[in-house]
């Protein structure tokens, strides 16, 4: 994972030198850095409750993800026309922490150390906190992403009577014919972006499907304020680069491929969070190529027995303490976020 980081952090920083010398010089940014977020939650057991999972005994993988620009000067053999394709994103950083909170998510932006130009993610959650306190508004901005704002919506009507009705594929149950159609005007493409006008015109309509049908509409005012505001700041931005995102759903997708296979059927017995970090850096570095070589795997394996005299790393190198009685798990502690988080100033 080392050259993969070291590679990837160069990067970064020569990108963000050239990026703002541009500003310096007052000239636009066509290809700045985005940085696109967001956690999954790995639930735990109540040990008072054989059915019952709560947060508060599990952890989060605090995602992130960049967006990779194509290339300026594409084959003009291959392509005649001179048309760019479009951006693709990457996973930069997987961190498990014991919380989804501000001094985590500013951690994670810790040991990224740049500031991008953009970043796009959960607007209800901790992480919008975390991005107004660790970064210059001026220079950083914040992106709701839309894909978490429909779901937003959905759990925010989720126990309403007569918001839902039942899925004509027997699958279970989906929003009621008006509701479902204005959420899926949530895209870049539907005029809902074009003006602060549009996006206020959108919020003010779903209100109104609401009160027409005599459904609350607390919650969703609620949503209203997380989402309308931040999204008003950056229509302008959005519409002076069509190319940038305004969804996670890129992130989320690659959370499927690379991130919820490790989990799966031993997810709740992690509790180490060094070598819980350590399996996601190699899942890193699995999606940057690191493990195409299987001859260079084979050699990075014997220089290590090498340098150890012929022997491995021991497995338990890495363990917490073992207490007399009960059982500790670091990556559940969250005392160890605070006292972190303070030795790096970010308290």
């Amino acid at each position: 994972y080392a050259p993969v980081d070291e590679s990837l952090r160069s990067q970064a920083m020569l990108e963000r030198a050239r990026l703002d010398a541009l500003i310096d010089a007052g000239e636009p940014l066509e290809r700045p850095q985005v940085l696109l977020l967001d956690d999954v939650p790995v639930y735990g057991r109540d040990l008072g409750a054989k059915t019952r999972s709560r947060r508060d005994r599990g952890y989060f993988i605090l995602c992130a993800a960049e967006l990779l620009w194509a290339t300026p000067d594409p084959d003009p053999y291959e392509d005649p026309f001179g048309a760019q394709p479009p951006p693709t994103q990457k996973l930069r950083l997987l961190r498990a922490m014991p919380k989804s909170n501000t001094p985590a998510w500013r951690l994670v932006f810790d040991e990224l150390g740049y500031a991008p130009d953009f970043i796009v993610a959960d607007a209800g959650t901790g992480i919008a906190a975390a991005i107004a306190a660790h970064f210059d508004p001026n220079s950083t901005r914040f992106i709701p992403s839309l894909w978490h704002l429909t779901r937003s919506v959905e759990r925010a009507l989720a126990d309403t009577a007569g918001a839902f009705t039942a899925s004509p594929t027997g699958s279970g149950r989906e929003l009621i014919a008006p509701l479902a159609e204005h959420t899926r005007k949530l895209s870049r493409h539907s005029g809902v972006l074009d003006s602060p006008d549009t996006w206020n015109a959108w919020w003010d309509d779903l209100l109104g499907i609401l009160t027409a049908r005599r459904l609350p509409t607390n919650k969703i005012v609620n949503q209203r304020r997380d989402y309308e505001e931040p999204m008003a700041a950056v229509l302008a931005d959005l519409t002076a680069l069509p190319d940038i995102p305004v969804s996670t759903g890129g992130l989320e997708t690659l959370i499927a491929k690379h991130v919820t296979p490790l989990l799966a059927m031993r997810r709740t017995s992690f509790a180490n969070i060094e070598r819980t970090n350590l399996l996601l850096d190699l899942a890193v570095a699995r999606h940057h190529g690191a493990f195409d070589d299987l001859g260079d795997i084979v050699k990075l394996l014997r220089g290590d027995t090498t340098a150890h005299a012929g022997w491995t790393v021991p497995l338990r190198r890495i363990a917490d303490p073992k207490p007399r009685k009960g059982t500790y798990s670091s990556l559940r502690d969250t005392t160890l976020l605070d006292s972190l988080a303070k030795q790096r100033g970010l308290t």
